[in-house]
């Protein structure tokens, strides 16, 4: 069995260790004045006054604030430094802060994010709708002037062909009207050669007569090649068959003229 004198002893000194500790925690903090709230130790300056070490909770490090929670920018941490004891608020980067950020704070940082990032999508939305709009028009437009276009194409085409049809059969009624002298024009063109001939035996080829020559004998071999060429075969009349369908009927008279049997 326990001394019951023992045991009163001991409850005894139990009681007078919690009264001291009452009594201490009741004394100012050392080295601090009254206006630093929230302050467990302080250390003296050379000029006087004291500076704030050790808070109850939080220290916010350069200006020594006691606080419950670290302010936006900072960053909660077990102090490094001889100036600083405890845990204290060190300078962080913004987005840390942020996102360390709780409660009311937190909302409204969340709620301009959410509404930044809806006027952006709307942006977004509108510009895609308005390029939408303008190339569908565009296209529109385009199309329409490729209609247009072949349209206008179109009869242009038409209308070349007819030109085209009415001047082959004009110049099929000349070749009609010339084939019969068919004979006519190859004896002109024989002729020539044999002029032609005479003429370089006496000259040379870049005799001026000798190259008089030439171009006539090149249109009387055109016109008979026309001539002698079924009219089915012939898709297009040449470019300048008036003047030379013309030309061979004015040398076709005087060649009938001059050769009464031919």
């Amino acid at each position: 069995m326990s001394n019951p004198s023992r045991d009163v002893w001991l409850v005894s000194w139990m009681l007078l260790a919690c009264l001291i500790g009452n009594l201490t925690s009741l004394q100012p903090a050392i080295g601090c004045n009254a206006t630093m709230e929230g302050c467990l130790k302080c250390r003296s300056t050379d000029l006087g006054g004291s500076l704030c070490v050790k808070c109850t909770n939080l220290i916010v490090m350069e200006s020594r604030l006691c606080v419950d929670s670290c302010p936006l920018g900072y960053r909660e941490e077990w102090s490094s430094q001889i100036d600083y004891m405890g845990r204290v608020c060190a300078e962080g980067s913004l987005l840390l802060g942020a996102l360390a950020l709780s409660g009311s704070r937190l909302s409204v940082v969340v709620g301009v994010l959410c509404g930044a990032a809806i006027c952006i999508l709307l942006l977004v939305t509108a510009g895609i709708l308005l390029h939408f709009r303008r190339s569908r028009s565009t296209r529109h437009w385009k199309q329409e002037e490729q209609h247009l276009s072949a349209g206008s194409a179109q009869s242009t085409i038409s209308r070349h062909s007819h030109g085209d049809a009415a001047e082959r059969g004009e110049f099929l009624k000349h070749i009609w009207t010339l084939r019969s002298e068919a004979p006519v024009f190859l004896a002109m063109l024989n002729d020539t050669r044999r002029q032609v001939r005479t003429l370089l035996q006496a000259h040379t080829s870049k005799h001026s007569a000798v190259q008089a020559y030439r171009p006539v004998l090149k249109d009387l071999s055109r016109i008979l090649i026309l001539l002698n060429r079924r009219d089915d075969c012939i898709t297009y009349p040449p470019d300048d068959w008036r003047t030379l369908l013309g030309w061979g009927e004015r040398v076709l008279r005087r060649y009938k003229k001059h050769n009464p049997q031919e």
